[in-house]
């Protein structure tokens, strides 16, 4: 077999380009690393974006033999396997950022309820940590990924001084606020990563409502 030798050297190389893998990469490159990065996938063009294509113009490209970009792996190409008489639906992402194209940006912040959950209700072995340890890592995260919400607390869902202005909400999202708060039941804004304020790196939402989808504006 033949070996190719580059005359660049890295310290470390990470596989996979999704959101554990991209955070490792920037976090060892922010402190001097050099790493290389590989990904068996290949690179979505957000230029063949469908999320702002009018019914008819869908249709029109269908008949042209175009298709929107697939970001789903074809299980007859790649399949797995399910244990007897329990299946479940595998979504596998292939392509460089893997499931951060598809997945629906709802960014909540664990609690002590779930993290003493299972010490408190008897049915399983507590967690080492508590939410105080990993707070700071929110933050760096909320940060530099822009998450919005709010900085109002409640037991299950922490709030944040580093989250966006919240979304403003839709008339329907309204009338539930105005409901709950009839029931004394407490609501607060969804915890998103959507910029509502354009940062150095993406401008802010433009609400077309493709989050699942795959962002074309990376906001």
């Amino acid at each position: 077999m033949e070996v190719l030798q580059r005359g660049e050297v890295h310290d470390v190389v990470v596989i996979g380009s999704g959101a554990s893998g991209a955070m490792a990469a920037h976090t060892l490159v922010e402190h001097g690393v050099r790493v290389l990065m590989l990904d068996a996938g290949w690179k979505f063009d957000r230029s063949l974006s469908w999320a702002h294509v009018l019914p008819f113009q869908a249709d029109r490209r269908l008949q042209q033999g175009d298709r929107p970009q697939q970001f789903r792996l074809d299980t007859r190409e790649q399949p797995y396997l399910t244990p007897a008489r329990r299946p479940f639906d595998l979504y596998r992402t292939w392509g460089w950022g893997g499931k951060t194209n598809v997945w629906g940006r709802v960014s909540l912040r664990m609690s002590d309820l779930d993290f003493a959950g299972p010490e408190r209700d008897g049915w399983d072995i507590p967690w080492p940590i508590r939410y105080a340890d990993i707070a700071p890592y929110y933050d760096r995260v909320e940060q530099l990924i822009g998450v919005t919400g709010g900085d109002d607390d409640s037991d299950s869902l922490p709030g944040s001084r580093f989250h966006l202005p919240p979304v403003r909400p839709r008339c329907t999202e309204v009338i539930l606020t105005r409901a709950a708060e009839r029931l004394g039941i407490p609501s607060v804004p969804i915890r998103r990563a959507v910029l509502t304020r354009t940062n150095s790196c993406s401008c802010s939402c433009h609400y077309c409502g493709s989050c699942g989808a795959r962002c074309r504006t990376a906001s």
